[in-house]
């Protein structure tokens, strides 16, 4: 091959800037992985950046080196490798195998001895090399041919950069870096001197036989008294400091030629790792092949159905609607799967331009009497992925009042009890971490940004989508079954957390009564106070301004009445609740300024909320109650959020006199307080707490 530029990595040098740079990190097993997230973050950079068409990756040996054999104490100074990186070494070696890049290990040598032996190997064979290190003593090896790059300051060294920060030319540095001595690895070099004074006498002598050939002439100074005490230790240095190239390293280019990534060896590793942005980004993922997808569009098509479904030991079913709002949304279509081989979609709500339903549709109500039966069938387990909505959807009357029964199975609870630390639970997501591509909602819509823009998909495209949807939560359902039971979690997911989905759903529709009549005035009221508080700070500070800019209310207060500035933000003097509480001691205006915001959130953020989420709608606020916003398990409220209702102050309790009982009905608020220090209790048994 032409020889090209080659790039040689120092694959330990970053491991252990990789191990030091980033907060730990770990699997759900406990397995360490931040040093080789960090290596990995690097080598991806450097093949995204530069794009070598020849690279390879050198490591340290195991165990001792040539180097220790010349000098005991080499490395001496620093402790074992802590166990957490130790654990992660042969990751980190399978990463660069599954990137399918060269790596260089050898007995007896370390990573900066194979970099240097393949230089000589390549450089005389009319190749350039691009050593990739943080590691000073590569400087060394740079020449016309050779340059030194360090991606993480992004540092580049040739020749002349070389002379510019040391004052000397690289073959130099060998000598220099023996006077300097390294601290890092023991090297002793000769006590006293710096880089300043190393330079100087490298940069008039040479190197070290010109210097100490001239030592002896030198007036009498301690830099003399120490070079002549420290003879030895400047050689010894220099020996050890010294790289070998004498390695036997692939002599041909072509040894060295980057390879295309195994796929399968990355995508099984990324994902033994959990790097699952690291799998979407660098592994495609396999796309579900759709020829078993069914469009379901005729009566007789629909008994056929009733026919493959009749004896199923589970059904896997979703929903595709024209709203997220599970009270107001209408069917447009379901899809049923009783297998990974085959699924079905049978749609009913599809609609042309016009905004005609299109005729190749069977009606909604032969789709419901056809699904009851089925899904109100309490023996027949259901699996689907954010069941709660389904179940809403589908028990709405509009949609056919089909309250779905039997044991639920949903994904999104048994990915949160698995993960409870992650942050979403998409379905495309979790199928992306099982290497399954499905179609995102955005690319079956287009550009279509309306609510219900799935009702104008075309059947095809809608077939394949939401036959996707339940062939992905089929398989992840398969995957979690045995992690769930692996981890002890089975019972709480099938016995609890999946028959608290109907309840749930069943709390949503039925929604909590407000008093909107009472809010009315509250925001009336609210309205009122502020005003009255605008003209108070208009006069405290001597001038109209808008309250609910920070910049103006900091040019009020910092330069107009001259009071202290706190921190400084990006944007200019912080404004915040902390700085305003301080300078409230000091003067009236930012004490009016906390009322107008504590009293302008109560009334936007709850009271006219409340109001418009309750109009409408019987006078009853519909809120969402999710299972998986937790990372300790307990409930949350979002849509509103009711359990963020302000209780401590006297508007805030007004506020919540607003939520009523029906009558004859009491209005059960239960919570489980401080179950933390319970489970404490629990386990330590401390007499005092239990």
């Amino acid at each position: 091959m032409t020889c090209e530029e080659i790039y040689l990595v120092d694959g330990t040098a970053y491991v252990h800037r990789a191990y030091h740079a980033i907060s730990p990190l770990s699997t759900a097993n406990g397995l360490p992985t931040h040093a080789v997230y960090g290596f990995t973050t690097i080598l991806r950079r450097i093949l995204r950046e530069r794009n070598p068409s020849c690279l390879a990756v050198a490591f340290d040996t195991r165990g001792p080196v040539f180097r220790h054999r010349l000098y005991p104490l080499y490395k001496a100074n620093r402790p074992p490798m802590p166990d957490d990186l130790a654990a992660q070494i042969p990751y980190i070696r399978r990463i660069v195998q599954a990137y399918n890049i060269l790596c260089l290990e050898h007995d007896d040598l370390e990573a900066d001895d194979l970099i240097a032996s393949v230089t000589k190997q390549l450089t005389a064979k009319g190749c350039r090399v691009m050593i990739v290190s943080g590691d000073k003593d590569l400087l060394q090896l740079v020449s016309d041919t050779v340059s030194w790059w360090d991606p993480m300051s992004d540092r580049l060294m040739d020749p002349k950069a070389v002379k510019k920060k040391y004052g000397l030319d690289p073959g130099q540095l060998l000598d220099y870096f023996a006077l300097t001595g390294d601290s890092a690895d023991n090297i002793p070099g000769v006590p006293g001197i710096g880089p300043k004074t190393a330079q100087k006498l490298i940069d008039r002598y040479g190197n070290l036989e010109g210097l100490y050939a001239e030592v002896d002439g030198m007036k009498p100074s301690k830099l003399k008294e120490r070079l002549l005490a420290h003879r030895e230790d400047a050689f010894l240095s220099r020996d050890l400091i010294r790289l070998d190239s004498e390695a036997r390293v692939p002599e041909q280019p072509e040894a060295y030629r980057r390879q295309k990534p195994d796929p399968d060896a990355l995508r099984q590793l990324l994902a033994e790792l959990e790097f699952f942005t690291l799998l979407k980004a660098d592994v495609p993922a396999r796309k579900v092949e759709t020829k078993g997808f069914a469009l379901v569009q005729s009566s007789e098509q629909l008994a056929e159905l009733g026919h493959q479904l009749a004896g199923a030991d589970h059904l896997v079913v979703d929903t595709e609607t024209t709203s997220l709002d599970q009270l107001t949304a209408r069917l447009v279509g379901v899809s049923l799967c009783v297998n990974t081989d085959t699924a079905w979609y049978l749609p009913c709500g599809h609609r042309d331009r016009a905004a005609q339903l299109l005729p190749q549709q069977l009606p909604l109500q032969e789709i419901v009497d056809f699904l009851r039966p089925f899904l109100e069938n309490p023996d027949l387990p259901k699996i689907g992925h954010n069941l709660k909505y389904d179940w809403a959807v589908l028990a709405c009357p509009h949609n056919g009042g089909i309250r779905m029964a039997g044991p639920l199975y949903d994904t999104m609870i048994g990915a949160w009890l698995i993960d409870p630390g992650r942050r979403i639970y998409k379905l495309d997501d979790l199928c992306r971490e099982m290497d399954l591509e499905l179609t995102s909602f955005s690319e079956v819509v287009g550009g279509d940004k309306r609510e219900d823009s799935f009702a104008g998909v075309s059947l095809e495209d809608a077939r394949d989508y939401s036959c996707e949807d339940v062939y992905g939560s089929l398989r992840l359902f398969e995957q979690q079954e045995p992690r769930l039971k692996e981890l002890g979690l089975w019972s709480l997911f099938s016995d609890l957390e999946c028959p608290l989905v109907p309840v749930l759903a069943e709390m949503e529709r039925a929604g909590i009564s407000v008093d909107t009549e009472l809010l009315g005035r509250l925001s009336a009221e609210f309205g009122r106070k502020l005003e009255e508080l605008e003209v108070e700070i208009y006069r405290q500070a001597g001038r109209e301004f808008n309250i609910n800019s920070p910049r103006q209310l900091a040019e009020i207060l910092f330069e107009d009445l001259k009071l202290p500035p706190g921190r400084k933000t990006k944007s200019g003097y912080s404004t915040d609740v902390k700085v305003l509480e301080r300078l409230s001691r000091q003067h009236e205006l930012p004490r009016l300024i906390l009322s107008y915001r504590n009293l302008a959130k109560l009334k936007s953020t709850y009271v006219d909320q409340l109001i418009s989420m309750a109009t409408g709608r019987n006078g009853r606020v519909h809120t969402s109650y999710n299972q998986c916003g937790t990372a300790t398990g307990r409930l949350s409220s979002s849509k509103p959020n009711l359990q963020n209702i302000p209780v401590r102050s006297e508007d805030g309790q007004r506020i919540r006199a607003a939520f009523v009982a029906a009558a004859g009905h009491v209005l059960l608020s239960g919570d489980y307080s401080q179950i933390d220090l319970r489970i404490l209790a629990h386990y330590s048994r401390d007499q005092v707490l239990v």
